[in-house]
């Protein structure tokens, strides 16, 4: 019964310290550690609220971190919203009129604006897309895409995921079907008909990636 007792009192403890502890020194470490510049951050391990914050690629204003023990989520503004659930293994990007131009420094890199959804899951050895929305390349480092205005839309299917994609741009107006295969990588495979370069063309497209990013996470 004592035990009980010990076990009941250093688990109330631990949530309180937990929840009041300033997490923002912590933070401040990690942040300038990694060549971040920040202006003032405030919070525990619960909550985080960064006003500024900088380094040499990008510049973010008022981001703020919620750390729960089912899910944590990440938001800049009313743009930007990402969230994870750890148990489950699920990864959310809500994106509302989010435009690149906020906190990219270098505009010739990419110049977008995005709205939309997208979800990521885990289904065996599979990573599962789910989503729709709409992305305006402004500009990106591949000229022959730039003005490129894309609507998408995912849909999961067993172990993969269908995609229904429109291409409009200066050189570019077509459609893309086809399917997303996740496992060890990415790959894309489907057909793209239209216009590309003032040519008709009726391609087979089957390109596969390495995304390291997410190891771990999903």
């Amino acid at each position: 019964m004592k035990k009980v007792k010990v076990f009941i009192l250093s688990f109330i403890f631990l949530i309180t310290f937990l929840w009041t502890f300033p997490t923002k020194y912590l933070v401040s470490f990690i942040l300038s550690s990694n060549g971040f510049l920040f202006s003032r951050i405030d919070g525990n391990f619960l909550n985080l609220k960064i006003e500024d914050l900088e380094n040499k690629y990008v510049y973010v204003k008022n981001l703020s971190i919620t750390n729960r023990l089912i899910y944590q989520e990440i938001k800049i503004k009313k743009n930007l919203k990402i969230t994870y659930k750890p148990f489950v293994k699920n990864l959310f990007l809500e994106f509302n009129r989010f435009d690149t131009d906020m906190f990219v420094k270098d505009k010739n890199i990419v110049s977008a604006k995005l709205d939309g959804r997208l979800k990521v899951f885990k289904k065996g050895d599979f990573k599962i897309l789910e989503g729709d929305g709409k992305v305006i390349l402004r500009k990106i480092s591949i000229a022959n895409l730039n003005g490129l205005r894309l609507e998408y839309n995912i849909r999961k299917n067993k172990d993969y995921s269908e995609i229904e994609a429109k291409l409009r741009g200066i050189n570019i107006n077509g459609e893309f079907k086809g399917k997303i295969v996740w496992e060890d990588k990415f790959n894309i495979d489907g057909t793209f008909t239209g216009r590309f370069l003032g040519q008709t063309v009726n391609r087979n497209i089957n390109e596969k990636f390495e995304i390291k990013f997410l190891n771990g996470l999903l």
